[in-house]
């Protein structure tokens, strides 16, 4: 998370951060009259997979609100 932030951050992005998706779900609500231009959700996130978190807010806002989803995961069984 903080290689990805720094690297946005140093192109001159605004970069808000969750450290899980129930977080990133609140942070979302908080601020729903002004949605972020792009979502990065990373699979393995504590309390509530990427998974989980993008079935959410898939239900609740834009289906044109560009979310990424990210893993460190590699094996062929883990890809979708």
């Amino acid at each position: 998370q903080m290689v990805v932030t720094s690297l946005l951050e140093a192109a001159g992005y605004s970069v808000a951060t969750a450290m899980d998706g129930f977080e990133a779900l609140e942070y979302m609500e908080d601020n729903a009259d002004t949605l972020p231009d792009l979502l990065l959700l990373d699979v393995m996130m504590p309390r509530m997979s990427g998974y989980e978190c993008l079935e959410q807010l898939r239900e609740l806002y834009p289906v044109d609100l560009p979310i990424i989803m990210i893993s460190a995961k590699s094996e062929a069984t883990d890809k979708l």
